[in-house]
Order: structure tokens, then sequence, then C-alpha cells
């Protein structure tokens, strides 16, 4: 069941994602019109460790719990991203299993879509994988 929102509506929507705060709108919707929308609903699992790592995933609307592979647990709202840095290699593994809690509505970029947004848009991906980046370090600290 896939609700279909205009680059605008998604545009809007990330614009409300901190991370996203002080893009353009130009930046946002080069980063929407590479992101598909997913309806969730609760007790769907998004990605499971172990799965290669290939997405990476903006929450609109709704809850997901994470899961780590230490057994350290997270919920998580609208507003909030997931991924692995694995996207953007082949052959990357999922450290999480991420299940939403509620229904919701996800935007979900392919490794594909990641790779072509650090060429269309690097400013924005140099951002993602900082972000990333400062939470794997925060967790190994």
């Amino acid at each position: 069941m896939a609700r279909r929102l205009k680059v605008s509506e998604k545009t809007l929507a990330l614009r409300k994602v901190p991370l996203f705060a002080l893009c353009s709108d130009k930046e946002l919707e080069q980063l929407a019109g590479l992101a598909t929308e997913v309806e969730v609903h609760a007790d769907q699992v998004l990605c499971t460790i172990g799965e290669p790592g290939y997405e990476f995933f903006v929450l609109l609307d709704g809850t997901c719990g994470i899961v780590r592979s230490d057994g350290t647990t997270v919920e998580i709202g609208a507003g909030d991203f997931f991924g692995e840095l694995a996207l953007l290699v082949d052959g990357g593994v999922r450290t999480a299993t991420v299940t939403a809690t509620s229904e919701g509505l996800v935007l979900v970029m392919s490794g594909a879509d990641f790779r072509e947004l650090l060429r269309a848009v690097p400013q924005i991906a140099i951002r993602l994988l900082a972000e990333l980046g400062g939470r794997l370090y925060a967790r190994s600290s």
C-alpha cells in the first residue's frame, strides 16, 4: 500500500528533520526526488541484523524500535533517520533490526540513490555521513 507524495510534500516533511533544517529548498527537492515513500504498519520489520545495508531511512511520521547487535534498544519518532554507513559499500551488513511500532510513513533511499545524492548535492550527503559517523563514534565511546 504505497502513498504517493509530491516532491513538494516530501520537501516540507524533510524540512522538519533537524539535520536538514539549514538546507535550501532546492537541495531538499533533490533529496526528495531521490527518496521513495513507504507506508509502514505496526510490527513491520524494516530491516534486520545481517541483511545487506543498502538503504537509508527518514521517518516522517510514526515510531520505530531499534534493536542493535549489542542488544541495546532505542525508540525513534518522526524526524529521526537511520541507516548504515555500509549502504555505500556492496556487501555491507546491517548492525540493527528496526521494527515499526505504529503506522507511519518512511522515506527510503537505496545505496544507488545515495551515491546519486552524493554526486548531485554533496553537502547533504556529507551532513548525513558526518551524523552517522558521529553516532557510530558515540556508540563506541
